[in-house]
């Protein structure tokens, strides 16, 4: 799921790495194949393996040479998606003037559904995105999912985080009934709650709803793999199964 959204966004590599990770380790813990005495041991290797990593992905997507490693450049990637990403949220809370107490909900949605339309479909979909307005808050590319929520939703904005606990409950319920939703409750846990504090609503809107639609292919795709195959292919237990033991 991971590698085919980043296919179809072509966007966020430094954070399609972070993601991927974390709903690897997710996933390993839900499924009972990390258990906390692993997580102890190894976590710290594997945080400094996963930091290294990141770095020198950081390094290659802003074309600094590997062999400049000054502070200021081992620090940047920190000041980058940390400080950095919150430039869009700080500029809208000093000037009052530049979002509504009421928000633009149906703005929301409209955005999502013009951003998910494929480009060849709709190549001058950037200039009808209500969005693009704010493009100048954020100059350096990340833009604070809180910045987005006074924007969409005004003074609601606490409204949609507390949707997103429903939908996270519910997709709990049915995950431990089902492996498909299991799949998405991983997805949603570990990607998409994560990523719109750095990249505000509409990049994970979309990529939730490719995610959505690829584990319909899949599921489609399963009867036609048992037709060619003479046999069902395997898929994942929901994690209501007992656990790995440690």
């Amino acid at each position: 799921l991971s590698s085919l959204n980043g296919i179809n966004l072509l966007h966020g590599t430094r954070v399609f790495f972070i993601i991927t990770v974390m709903v690897g380790i997710a996933y390993a813990y839900i499924r009972g194949r990390l258990p906390i005495w692993r997580i102890l041991v190894f976590g710290p290797l594997a945080f400094s393996g996963v930091l290294l990593a990141s770095y020198i992905i950081f390094l290659i997507r802003s074309s600094v040479s590997t062999r400049v490693f000054t502070l200021e450049r081992i620090l940047s990637p920190i000041v980058y998606e940390s400080v950095f990403s919150q430039m869009s949220l700080l500029a809208l809370v000093t000037n009052a003037s530049k979002w509504s107490a009421a928000g633009h909900i149906f703005n929301y949605f409209g955005d999502v559904f013009i951003f998910t339309i494929p480009r060849f479909l709709l190549p001058g979909k950037g200039d009808l995105i209500y969005h693009n307005r704010y493009a100048d808050l954020a100059p350096l590319g990340a833009f604070s999912g809180y910045a987005d929520g006074l924007i969409y939703f005004g003074l609601l904005f606490p409204v949609f985080y507390f949707v997103l606990g429903l939908v996270a409950s519910w997709l709990y319920r049915r995950a431990r009934r089902n492996s498909w939703w299991f799949v998405l409750y991983v997805y949603f846990s570990a990607d998409f709650l994560f990523r719109i504090m750095r990249d505000g609503y509409l990049i994970p809107s979309k990529m939730l709803i490719n995610t959505v639609e690829i584990v319909c292919v899949l599921i489609v795709w399963r009867p036609v793999c048992k037709l060619l195959l003479g046999k069902r292919p395997s898929v994942v237990a929901p994690f209501s199964s007992p656990p790995v033991s440690s």
